[in-house]
């Protein structure tokens, strides 16, 4: 498909739409197994069970029916997602995911700063605050099919065997 099919008509009419096209791009190519994109997953889970499974990559804060930001520390929402301020910090310090959504500079600098810091003191300074999760993570869905889908004998499990962290009480 990648040889014959030209991409960038593909493109051209995801742009036509209007909110979160990059996203919906993205993620068309890294759910279809099929393409064998490195670092690909399969929809397995979600068509055949329904369930969503486990993601630690970016956190967002939803708030989507609450336009003036109550649910946000920082009491500003764009585009359904609150706005990170400093308020948020002493939960983004201590939640499993290795981004968060949306930051903005330009709004409140101070969280931008403050999580580099941290990251800093975690990585160079041995701060261990908040210990990496090792079991957690080498259990998840997506690290167990990285890891055996190419196995012949390998059945995916959709089912967690642990308490997914969108269900865990935050902050730890």
């Amino acid at each position: 498909m990648v040889e014959v099919v030209n991409p960038r008509v593909y493109l051209d009419q995801w742009n036509e739409g209007g909110y979160g096209v990059d996203e919906q791009w993205i993620s068309t190519f890294q759910a279809n197994e099929f393409l064998e994109m490195p670092g690909h997953f399969t929809d397995k889970c979600l068509i055949e069970t329904g369930n969503k499974t486990d993601f630690i990559t970016r956190w967002s804060k939803w708030s989507w029916t609450d336009e003036i930001g109550e649910k946000c520390g920082s009491k500003f929402v764009r585009h359904g997602v609150c706005i990170m301020g400093i308020e948020e910090f002493p939960i983004i310090a201590q939640m499993p995911n290795i981004m968060f959504n949306k930051m903005m500079p330009s709004f409140d600098y101070s969280i931008v700063d403050c999580t580099a810091e941290l990251l800093y003191n975690r990585t160079f300074l041995s701060q261990n605050d908040h210990p990496l999760e090792e079991e957690y993570y080498s259990q998840m869905v997506n690290v167990q099919y990285h890891k055996h889908h190419m196995e012949s004998n390998y059945e995916l499990n959709c089912t967690p065997g642990y308490e997914i962290w969108r269900n865990r009480k935050y902050p730890l």
